[in-house]
């Protein structure tokens, strides 16, 4: 069964940020929001679906959810990254 869950998004680059979905079936990106400088948002999704959030020139954060996921995730590019316990958030 696939769980319910979400994520906080925040962008902590001087450039817009772009969070986006990926398709897991034939790795599609689908674009979700546009960050401003500085700004966060909330995004709910399921368990298992990859989001990743880029900010140019080549920043990137890569968030992965797993069913065992219960404590808020944090998705952030710029600055520091943080995770919740047993999540991957990844700056490329």
């Amino acid at each position: 069964m696939v769980g319910h869950t979400s994520f906080s998004a925040i962008n902590n680059t001087a450039a817009e940020a772009a969070l986006v979905w990926v398709d897991g079936d034939n790795n599609r990106e689908v674009t979700y929001a546009t960050l401003q400088p500085g700004k966060s948002i909330q995004q709910e999704t399921f368990d298992g679906h990859t989001w990743r959030l880029r900010a140019p020139p080549e920043e990137m954060a890569e968030l992965v959810f797993r069913a065992e996921a219960e404590s808020p995730q944090t998705l952030r590019v710029g600055g520091e990254v943080a995770a919740a316990a047993g999540q991957d958030a990844n700056v490329h």
